[in-house]
């Protein structure tokens, strides 16, 4: 097996909050390991906080990457509504939503998310804010 010195990194969790020294930096033959803070490993963000912001904002941002991938289908008005809502359901909602049958959300998560989730599907019923439309 060979190790690419340049890409591996460590990332250290101190779970029982202790005072522990970590100064002896791991390294391969000698040169000293980079100490990274989070990974993505499938999609989800790995830290040693157990928190789910930076995983909800990497689900958002690959959302609107999927999102903008498929605009030219999602905001056309010639579009019939009903092939609009298959791609949105097949591709842009479940780039937003994977991973998150695992996390503890809050009610401000949801809300994040149901935010993000009705601008997209605003744009697609080509109704803005403006025109004081109820979400239902």
């Amino acid at each position: 097996m060979r190790v690419n010195r340049e890409k591996t990194v460590y990332m250290y969790c101190n779970f029982s909050n202790a005072n522990v020294d970590v100064s002896p930096c791991p390294s391969i033959e000698g040169s000293p390991l980079k100490r990274i803070e989070e990974f993505k490993y499938h999609g989800s963000i790995v830290a040693p906080k157990a928190s789910i912001d930076r995983d909800i904002q990497n689900r958002t941002q690959t959302a609107w990457l999927k999102w903008r991938s498929l605009y030219g289908i999602l905001c056309d008005s010639l579009m019939p509504i009903k092939i609009k809502d298959n791609v949105y359901k097949r591709a842009v909602r479940p780039a937003l939503l994977y991973g998150s049958e695992c996390w503890m959300m809050r009610k401000t998560d949801e809300q994040k998310i149901h935010v993000i989730e009705m601008i997209m599907l605003r744009c697609s019923g080509g109704v803005s804010i403006m025109d004081k439309i109820r979400n239902n």
